[in-house]
C-alpha cells in the first residue's frame, strides 16, 4: 500500500501518525519486523522513517516496460508455481518460503516462474491490476524482456500500456535494462526495523 500526506498538510505530524498507527496494527497482527520502500530522492520521507527507527536494508529499482518494447514471440515460458515447489524455488532464488506462501490464494495475484529450455531463471509475484511484478528476479538479465513479455498475457485491462517491475540488489539487471532503454521509474531504498 502507499502512504502519503497532501502537500498542504505536510510537516504537521500526520506522516508520523500514519506510520505509528500502521506499525501498531502490524504488531497486533504478530509482525516481528517491518519494511517499507521509499524513493531514494525523498529526503523528507527518509528522515521520517529514520526518526522511527528504520534503517536502509537494500537498494531497489522499479522499471517501466511499455508494451511497444515487449516481444511478440518471447523466448521461454511462464507458469504458475505449484505449492509443492515452494521450497525448491526459494532455494533457487534465495527467497523466504513464508513470504512466498503468503502470495498464494490472493485475488489478482499470480506466483510465477519463468523457464528457458527447462531451466528456471525467473520468479515474480505478479499483480495484473497494478500491473507489475515484485519481487522480480531473473538469473540472466538478457531474458528480462522475454519474461516481462510473458507477463502481459496475465493482464485483462485494455487501458494499461506498460508493466512495472520492482527488484532488489540486481545491479547487472539494472545495467542491462538501461542499455535496452527501459525507463527507470524509481530508485528505491528498502528500509527495515524490528518491532518493539
Amino acid at each position: 500500500m502507499r502512504v502519503g500526506v497532501h502537500p498542504e498538510h505536510q510537516r504537521k505530524g500526520l506522516g508520523s501518525h500514519l506510520l505509528e498507527r500502521s506499525m501498531h496494527h502490524l504488531k497486533n497482527a504478530g509482525c516481528k519486523s517491518y519494511y517499507l520502500y521509499v524513493e531514494e530522492k525523498n529526503e523528507a520521507a527518509k528522515e521520517l522513517y529514520k526518526k522511527h527507527g528504520y534503517e536502509v536494508d537494500k537498494k531497489s529499482w522499479q522499471f517501466i516496460f511499455p508494451y511497444k518494447k515487449l516481444k511478440e514471440k518471447p523466448q521461454g515460458k511462464c507458469r504458475h508455481v505449484e505449492w509443492g515447489e515452494i521450497q525448491m524455488i526459494c532455494l533457487r532464488f534465495n527467497l523466504n518460503p513464508i513470504l512466498i506462501q503468503q502470495y498464494f490464494g490472493r485475488e489478482n495475484q499470480h506466483v510465477l516462474i519463468f523457464e528457458v529450455m527447462g531451466q528456471q531463471i525467473g520468479f515474480t509475484r505478479f499483480s495484473p491490476d497494478f500491473p507489475g511484478g515484485m519481487p522480480f528476479i531473473i538469473k540472466d538479465p538478457k531474458y528480462a524482456l522475454d519474461f516481462v513479455s510473458h507477463l502481459k498475457t496475465y493482464i485483462t485491462n485494455p487501458d494499461f500500456k506498460s508493466i512495472k517491475t520492482t527488484f532488489d540488489n540486481q545491479e547487472a539487471l539494472v545495467e542491462h535494462l538501461k542499455k535496452e532503454k527501459i525507463k527507470l521509474n524509481y530508485e528505491l531504498l528498502k528500509m527495515r526495523r524490528e518491532a518493539d
